[in-house]
């Protein structure tokens, strides 16, 4: 069997993919496997780490309306879709999965316009459905949805697997990530995070937080911060000037397991993966919604809220002293942290690897 997985440009998407690609493939021998994602190094790279064959194409969705830049866009999307065309009639896939984003539409949409024999899977991370996934929803023979409020949009193509993640975070421990990081046991640990990229509203929204802690809570408290590698040397400089002695700075980890394990609390924002990832390490949260892009992160962090699981702020409404009280607050109560990482843990679901591969081998079977 060939399968062609196809990500946009995002960490969660290729995270989610490759975690299960790498199960595909220890499972099974007789399997091939080829990304097609729209082109970015970092990504390139941990395909190349995992050993992933992988053809890219570029696409940069103009941040303006009625521009040139648009007519550009159209023409990089028509080239994509020449060039997925090329890559199908190579590489023959007899599956392919779609994991939403603009970027992946030209390699999906030349697999259903294809005359080859291909069965369309797409998965669907967030609660609410992207454009992207709605559109080629009609042409898919299935849809995979991480939340089962997600299967009302699929009109009976919905088959709920859950948002899956590496085993590893199922496994590790928090001790080894202290241990791997280099950290205190005794100190409570915050995990400062904005998703793949990093977060500029994050990490400046808690650099001002931090001004406000006590002396008493700057002495108990050691920082993990993953703030993204473009800004890496802008955030370093500026905890060089605080009053704080323990922090990690990190500006891109490969080792998400151990990060998220080490923490007892979770500042971040809430992306599809991210949350499926804290989920799986039973973590508490403190989730600041990305506001934009369909406003998808507020459907997905409402799931934990509602599960008591994450305490969620708005963007516009929250503070430096809101997020700094609330930071203290669950320092200091124990029993409530113990209460959401317990609600956490049972968002997660161990399995759902498991049921993406059932349902891949099912769509192939239909096909054959």
């Amino acid at each position: 069997m060939n399968i062609l997985f196809v990500t946009g440009g995002t960490g969660g998407h290729i995270n989610a993919a490759l975690s299960l690609a790498k199960e595909i493939r220890f499972a099974d021998d007789e399997v091939n496997i080829k990304f097609s994602l729209n082109a970015n190094s970092v990504f390139e790279k941990k395909l190349q780490n995992n050993k992933f064959d992988y053809k890219t194409y570029s696409l940069k969705m103009p941040s303006r309306l009625l521009t040139f830049a648009w007519f550009l866009f159209i023409l990089d999307n028509i080239k994509a879709l020449v060039k997925s065309f090329f890559l199908i009639a190579e590489f023959k896939p007899d599956v392919l999965v779609g994991f939403g984003s603009y970027a992946g539409i030209p390699a999906v949409l030349a697999g259903i316009l294809s005359f080859k024999k291909i069965a369309i899977i797409l998965h669907e991370q967030n609660l609410v459905p992207g454009k992207a996934n709605k559109l080629l929803s009609v042409a898919a023979n299935k849809v995979a949805v991480s939340f089962r409020k997600s299967e009302t949009f699929f009109r009976g193509k919905a088959v709920y697997t859950g948002n899956f993640v590496d085993k590893s975070f199922f496994t590790v421990t928090k001790n080894e990530g202290i241990k791997e990081l280099k950290l205190k046991q005794n100190k409570f640990t915050l995990l400062v995070m904005g998703g793949s990229q990093g977060a500029v509203f994050i990490n400046d929204l808690f650099l001002k937080a931090i001004n406000l802690f006590e002396a008493e809570v700057k002495k108990n408290i050691q920082i993990i911060h993953l703030c993204g590698a473009k800004n890496y040397e802008c955030v370093k400089d500026k905890y060089s000037f605080m009053k704080i002695i323990d922090y990690n700075i990190i500006g891109f980890s490969d080792n998400m397991p151990i990060v998220l394990a080490a923490s007892d609390l979770i500042v971040s924002r809430a992306g599809a993966t991210s949350i499926a990832e804290i989920n799986a390490v039973g973590k508490p949260a403190i989730l600041v919604p990305y506001p934009y892009a369909g406003n998808h992160q507020r459907y997905n962090a409402q799931v934990l809220e509602d599960n008591n699981a994450a305490i969620v702020f708005n963007e516009q409404l929250v503070s430096e002293q809101i997020l700094a009280d609330t930071i203290i607050s669950l320092m200091r109560n124990k029993e409530r942290l113990k209460a959401m990482a317990q609600a956490s843990g049972k968002l997660a679901d161990a399995e759902s690897i498991s049921k993406m591969r059932q349902l891949i081998r099912e769509c192939y079977e239909k096909i054959r």
